[in-house]
């Protein structure tokens, strides 16, 4: 059953939110989503950070003396990079700012993560030797990961519709205040807290951005809705 419920988290869930995006003929805000993801991590951010590690004396430096400050640093670095490469995304390229396509885009960021930093490295390398309660983990982590991306995508959404930068900013924030959180319990309990971490911060942004939505919805937009 784990390896089921794995295989359901990670890898069909995106498929048939992708599935969806293509019936409701909606698909252009789940591409954005894939694509922003893509550029700002796969293409920038990891190989970036991979690069610094590998070359930088003072980065392995910091890991081994200071690990809360690049715990930090790449927490932040996420934030920064993920929500400037949605804001992009929607300002240039999406045509309208509905809360629908706000999701849509969500759903498309988090679910290529899901599928390509999680899915199919478990699939290929660690499927058949990890324990039925790794995989049920690491599909929670990534459902509660998929809800934040939605959440994190409709703050972005709202600071491109009405043409303020600084609901990006409290995406960043949010985005990395996660990031360091989940780490930092990582780093000093069990796997097990880690994933309560997780629960529960993610349904705190959940909760957060459903008041933040209900408050900015009917203010005045900069770019058109229709």
């Amino acid at each position: 059953m784990g390896k089921l419920f794995f295989i359901i988290s990670v890898i069909i869930l995106p498929l048939l939110f992708f599935l969806y995006a293509l019936y409701k003929k909606n698909v252009i805000p789940f591409i954005l989503g894939v694509v922003a993801f893509s550029c700002s991590q796969l293409l920038i951010r990891i190989p970036l950070i991979n690069f610094i590690a590998k070359e930088s004396s003072t980065y392995q430096f910091w890991s081994a003396t200071k690990p809360m400050l690049i715990l930090f640093l790449l927490a932040l670095s996420a934030g920064i990079f993920e929500e400037t490469a949605r804001w992009l995304a929607m300002r240039f390229f999406l045509k309208t700012y509905t809360l629908r396509n706000g999701i849509l885009f969500g759903l498309g960021h988090g679910g290529i993560e899901a599928v390509t930093i999680v899915g199919i490295p478990v699939v290929v390398n660690y499927f058949y030797i990890m324990q039925p309660f790794q995989l049920y983990m690491s599909g929670i982590e990534r459902l509660c990961a998929m809800g934040i991306h939605v959440c994190l995508s409709i703050f972005v959404l709202i600071a491109v519709r009405q043409g303020k930068f600084i609901y990006c900013s409290y995406a960043i924030l949010l985005h990395a205040t996660v990031n360091f959180a989940t780490g930092f319990v990582a780093m000093h309990t069990t796997p097990l807290m880690t994933e309560v971490c997780l629960v529960v911060l993610s349904t705190a942004v959940i909760l957060i951005t459903y008041l933040f939505w209900r408050r900015k919805k009917d203010e005045k937009v900069l770019y058109h809705t229709y």
